[in-house]
């Protein structure tokens, strides 16, 4: 234990263990970037990419050394085939515009070269316990701008620097749950989600420091409470298997049923409102968004036309397999879905990420990029929370916590996107890239 104590300063002090001003310098710009995220998104593309730069040209291993990167180096030029034949038959999608199959590329192609680069910043335990921290911090005027706008009624949208960050807090008639400073609450909902299982993996690994603890249990107090009033279903659910997987009770099926109760009552509760006097659902609905009694109500999954995403998904599939190898472009979903007589208005995407990467650009490239994204989960699923877990838990091994947080938070991730797409928020995007490079350097760490 002495040893890892003594790990931990010499990597607070030279966190790349070499002398490389350079790759400091592009540490910092990382760290400010994901700092400034969640607020000011704009300025935080800017010095990403600047550290992903700085980073590129110090860094000594061969892209193409690394297995990992293949399939995303592949999936890029697959795409780059699809905008091609898209320019030559532009007129096979109702006469779409072409050059929203280009721009769609931005959604994807950076980010494969992201993860290869920003690997460099997370190369071990304290890099990212930095990152997550710089991430949590980043965190609070998301939290402020919620809370502002249920609380106090500040209804943006909030414009600086000539719209370079805009907070939107859209009033809450429009949308029904809170939005904070993003456009939609389910995009909200994503953000806090997302970083959850980070700030409960920093509360377990910070033993020693009460105050830490204390700060970071309230500020997960506050994220499970925000994302509550998002009314956000795939939160919330989000937030239970957080739970689940983190909670430390050693006994899983102890585990399971207690919160299994807990988000029973919460749930009983909540459809129960009703009976009480008004006096008291006044009280009740001071804290809690009325509009989250309809969405988990149990008489609204009495129909099947409360599952319009089922309706998406099988029009999609239909889609897809007309089209299986090229797709039909970033931008096409929309128009095919209202052709095709869609049942709902405004559908702009899938709600789901694999049937939507297989929609715009063929199901060879989705499979690719969520294949090679699940590998590296289960790969780091296995190590941490299935077959070594007892050996990691028998070598005393420091950083267990806060990795299986880690590895928590991509799940999170992945759950999500698998009923939506919040992925096409630049934030968001960015967020998972940054989990998915940790992740591909928790593999190559050697803890035996």
């Amino acid at each position: 234990m002495k040893t890892i104590k003594s790990l931990r300063k010499y990597l607070k002090l030279n966190p790349f263990n070499i002398e490389n001003s350079e790759n400091i310098s592009g540490l910092r710009l990382f760290h400010t970037g994901i700092l400034l995220l969640a607020a000011a998104p704009s300025i935080a593309f800017l010095l990403l990419i600047i550290s992903s730069i700085i980073g590129s040209l110090n860094r000594k291993e061969n892209y193409f050394v690394d297995k990992y990167n293949l399939p995303f180096l592949s999936a890029s030029i697959l795409m780059f085939i699809n905008c091609i034949i898209i320019n030559i038959r532009a007129d096979f999608i109702n006469n779409q515009n072409p050059s929203l199959a280009w721009i769609g590329l931005l959604n994807w192609i950076p980010f494969f070269w992201f993860f290869w680069i920003f690997q460099i910043y997370l190369k071990n335990e304290i890099l990212r316990i930095k990152a997550a921290k710089y991430l949590l911090i980043g965190s609070l005027p998301v939290l402020f701008s919620g809370l502002s706008q249920y609380f106090l009624g500040w209804y943006g949208p909030y414009e600086i620097l000539n719209k370079l960050i805009t907070w939107y807090q859209r009033p809450l008639s429009e949308g029904g749950g809170v939005t904070g400073l993003f456009n939609n609450y389910n995009y909200y909902g994503a953000w806090l989600s997302i970083l959850l299982a980070l700030a409960v993996g920093l509360y377990l690994i910070e033993s020693e420091n009460k105050i830490f603890k204390t700060i970071t249990l309230i500020l997960i107090c506050s994220f499970v409470y925000m994302i509550i009033l998002s009314t956000s279903r795939n939160a919330l659910l989000a937030v239970l298997i957080t739970l689940i997987l983190l909670f430390p009770i050693k006994s899983k099926s102890i585990k399971f049923l207690l919160l299994s109760a807990f988000a029973g009552i919460c749930v009983l509760i909540i459809n129960l409102i009703p009976i009480f006097s008004s006096n008291i659902q006044n009280k009740i609905f001071t804290f809690l968004p009325s509009s989250i009694l309809e969405k988990t109500a149990l008489d609204s999954l009495d129909t099947f036309n409360s599952f319009p995403r089922i309706e998406l998904w099988l029009k999609a599939i239909k889609l897809i397999r007309s089209n299986l190898l090229i797709g039909y472009g970033g931008g096409s979903f929309s128009d095919l879905y209202d052709i095709s007589d869609g049942k709902f208005e405004g559908m702009q995407h899938t709600h789901n990420i694999f049937l939507e990467i297989a929609f715009n650009y063929g199901l060879p490239c989705s499979i690719l990029i969520i294949g090679t994204m699940l590998f590296i989960l289960i790969k780091n699923i296995n190590t941490y929370f299935l077959k070594r877990n007892k050996e990691l838990l028998k070598n005393n091994y420091e950083f267990l916590d806060f990795n299986k947080a880690w590895i928590t938070s991509f799940l999170i991730f992945i759950s999500l996107h698998m009923f939506d797409i919040t992925y096409f928020d630049g934030r968001i995007s960015i967020l998972a890239w940054i989990l998915l490079a940790g992740m591909r350097q928790i593999i190559k760490e050697k803890i035996y």
